[in-house]
């Protein structure tokens, strides 16, 4: 739809100043006002007996043209409010044309205040950013480092405050109040490190210690073994002698009480005794000197390395193998 001329500006603000003046007249209804009218004075001349047939009827047809009075006002209120709906709706163009040329009078000026208030608000925004940005850096998260709380600290020295304008100083004293919480924040951070550091020392020399207590229970049990086994090795040495000599001193002492015997052979191992009490003293001091001698010989060694000695016969002189009972 064009733009309105000026002869219809006119005659729309005409309508409009005096519409609210003038009566509201419905040319529709005038029609029927008088016929309305005409059936209100015939109404008192209508009497009918509704008992009889004639009257019944007659009262029927009465009604009857009264309903149809009553359809010709719903007929003429339905084209009289397509009217006014029509006349509304031209209304409502006319007022929206006018509406669209005052507002292209305003929107050039309006676009420009509007984009004005835009880059404000961006600028401030930014401001407050970074303003909140230095609030932010203030506070640490849990289980940060030292490293990482440094790190916020050159990020506050990175504000540039010449720029903020009018949230300088709120941004200068947020810089001031974060700062403080970075520093003791670093401070605890670094004992902490600290700490964890010594407890990992100690824990360190405490592993070293157990694996070298470990060590030395090892070797122990490990010579404690061994010397069983060499006192095992030795007991058994030592019985081995011991019956060795037990035989022998029965022998001396079956050849003291007994006669004198064709000569045999002597034992290898002791040279021949000499008679009487005395051959006896002297072969049990020999026996004492034989569980020391093979005592010494016996020390350090375990059971594989006496079984060695024996068999190669050089445990002790003293100690020899009988071959001939080895089956």
């Amino acid at each position: 739809m064009g733009a309105l001329s000026q002869t219809d500006l006119e005659a729309l603000v005409s309508t409009l100043a005096t519409v609210s003046e003038a009566p509201i007249v419905i040319s529709q209804y005038e029609v029927l006002l008088g016929d309305i009218k005409e059936a209100q004075q015939q109404a008192k001349d209508f009497v009918f007996d509704y008992n009889t047939k004639a009257g019944d009827k007659a009262a029927r047809s009465y009604l009857f043209g009264l309903r149809k009075l009553k359809s010709r006002i719903e007929s003429a209120r339905k084209d009289a409010k397509a009217y006014a709906l029509a006349y509304g709706k031209r209304v409502d163009e006319q007022a929206k044309e006018l509406a669209d040329q005052v507002l292209d009078l305003i929107q050039p000026h309006q676009d420009q205040l509007d984009a004005i208030a835009r880059a404000e608000a961006e600028r401030v925004e930014a401001l407050k950013a970074i303003h909140d940005h230095a609030i932010g850096l203030g506070v640490v998260p849990f289980g940060a480092t030292s490293a990482m709380i440094q790190a916020r600290i050159v990020m506050l020295d990175e504000v540039q405050l010449d720029q903020l304008q009018e949230y300088r100083e709120a941004t200068a004293a947020a810089i001031v109040t974060s700062r403080q919480q970075l520093q003791v924040a670093l401070a605890a951070a670094l004992a902490g490190e600290q700490q964890e550091r010594e407890l990992a020392r100690l824990r360190a020399e405490r592993e070293e210690q157990e694996a070298r207590e470990r060590e030395g229970q090892i070797r122990r049990e490990a010579q404690e073994k061994a010397d069983a086994e060499a006192q095992a090795a030795a007991a058994d040495a030592i019985a081995h002698a011991e019956a060795r000599a037990a035989q022998a001193e029965a022998k001396l002492a079956a050849a003291v009480a007994a006669p004198p015997a064709a000569p045999q052979k002597p034992l290898p191992v002791l040279p021949p005794d000499p008679p009487g009490a005395a051959a006896a003293g002297e072969a049990t001091r020999r026996r004492i000197r034989l569980k020391d001698q093979l005592q010494a010989a016996l020390a350090g060694m375990n059971r594989e390395a006496v079984v060695a000695a024996i068999v190669d016969q050089r445990l002790h002189p003293a100690v020899i193998v009988d071959w001939a009972r080895v089956g």
